[in-house]
């Protein structure tokens, strides 16, 4: 085959996988955002991590030169955490946190605005980033409500027969009891696995059942001085186990 051939066909190639590259690119977008911890650090200074879920359902990655996140909460407190080179893996959730310092913390409603600038091969060859990319919802931070409580998977792609953990985290410190719950369809959801501790705690989880027709998956329920957090109802952050 002549030089010229070889290069039409690379070139074809590159054509064919940039097409499917901006399909996915076009395609993927985070699925869920949450604060999940919240400390003060020192007098007028509280660290805020927020949790951004970003699922790629497709066989090819998604590589992102660049992901913010602000946080604008109606007590007046502005957070703005920043990642910088992130691949997103094919057939799986990535987990991204991102860290804010405020003189206050952040209280009652927030309006969150995430942008991301995808960085594909073609334009990634040339030093470009041609795409940008937000989106805008809202969520409750729920500081307000002593103590601050939650808790969350630390990895959301799990096959029956592993086992996975999860985190934890109560401000200030408190005595907790963490409860997994299988998310039945149609019956009760009763807990499965409970656990105790003190503060903040990494605990391990082994499913017996994959998720079905009758079995959504797998969240989790904290339980300190009182008060009762549970997981959003949706996927993520919860938990879906594979056959």
């Amino acid at each position: 085959m002549k030089l010229k051939h070889i290069l039409l066909v690379l070139v074809f190639l590159l054509l064919v996988y940039e097409l499917v590259e901006f399909y996915v690119i076009f395609s993927v977008e985070p699925a869920f955002v949450e604060v999940s911890r919240i400390n003060m650090t020192g007098r007028g200074n509280y660290f805020t991590e927020v949790r951004l879920y970003f699922p790629n359902t497709y066989f090819l990655p998604v590589r992102v030169s660049k992901v913010v996140v602000t946080v604008n909460c109606s007590n007046g407190v502005l957070l703005r955490g920043e990642l910088s080179s992130v691949t997103l893996m094919p057939r799986t959730t990535s987990i991204l946190h991102l860290n804010s310092s405020t003189p206050e913390p952040p209280r009652g409603a927030c309006k969150v605005t995430y942008s991301w600038v995808p960085d594909p091969l073609i334009t990634h060859l040339v030093g470009l980033h041609l795409l940008n990319f937000t989106r805008v919802t809202e969520m409750q931070t729920e500081y307000e409500k002593q103590p601050f409580l939650w808790a969350g998977w630390q990895s959301l792609d799990v096959r029956l027969g592993d086992c996975v953990y999860f985190q934890v985290y109560t401000y200030p410190p408190s005595t907790y009891k963490a409860d997994v719950l299988a998310d039945y369809l149609s019956l009760p959801n009763v807990p499965i696995y409970s656990v105790a501790g003190y503060g903040s705690g990494l605990h391990e989880f082994c499913p017996k059942e994959p998720s079905s027709f009758r079995l959504k998956g797998y969240y989790i329920v904290v339980t300190a001085n009182g008060r009762t957090w549970t997981q959003a109802d949706s996927y993520p952050p919860r938990l879906k186990v594979s056959p």
